[in-house]
């Protein structure tokens, strides 16, 4: 380990240093994380990261970490913040989100938002000595291959810009950052859109 720990922003770095980063900065963590270019630039388009909000965090030479912010007028979300092995546990983390805490509030924005897996005990702590409050919990659906389809009829291809405005139009109020229709808008393959009927949804292909 090293002390010459520094940080670059995310416009001043290479995908494939930021995609390092991220890898590094999710090691061992809940969910196991290979990121690669591709999904990285997908994860920038549809959460609307901010190039320059963003920051990807170096040991020497090494990507270690990352932070990545997205801006939706005056509304951020911090929607990735992990500090790989080799910087942890020295209050780095902390002082990272006191950092966007504080820059949120420069740009005027309205609110800082973020999710945590309710497991991952460490983190949830962290966000709520910092003054983040518990509004709602996200759930997570799954569905195994192996179970006959639905009788119903096929869902239809579209493009993307049609399903998400479809979404925006009979989804439900409120929805996550993830679900909201503008994550839909820029992002492309492996997402796709489909219609059924009147209705559109999204699904990765």
């Amino acid at each position: 380990m090293t002390s010459a720990i520094s940080h670059r922003r995310l416009s001043d770095c290479s995908l494939e240093e930021a995609a390092e980063g991220f890898t590094a900065g999710f090691s061992g963590y809940v969910v196991p994380m290979n990121v690669t270019v591709p999904s990285l630039q997908l994860r920038i388009e549809g959460d609307h990261v901010d190039l320059d909000e963003s920051f990807v965090y170096f040991d020497g030479e090494n990507p270690a970490g990352i932070l990545l912010v997205g801006r939706r007028g005056d509304l951020s979300r911090v929607g990735a913040i992990g500090m790989g092995p080799t910087i942890r546990g020295r209050g780095f983390g902390r002082s990272v989100m006191l950092n966007a805490i504080e820059a949120a509030k420069a740009r005027g924005d309205r609110k800082l938002i973020l999710e945590v897996i309710n497991t991952n005990e460490r983190a949830r702590d962290l966000y709520l000595s910092l003054g983040f409050v518990i509004t709602r919990k996200l759930v997570g659906f799954g569905r195994s291959r192996k179970l006959a389809a639905p009788d119903v009829a096929p869902a239809k291809e579209s493009d993307l810009k049609t399903a998400a405005a479809m979404l925006a139009k009979f989804a439900d109020t409120g929805l996550s950052w993830q679900t909201d229709p503008r994550s839909f808008e820029r992002a492309g393959l492996p997402l796709k859109g489909f219609a059924l009927g009147d209705k559109g949804g999204r699904a990765f292909g």
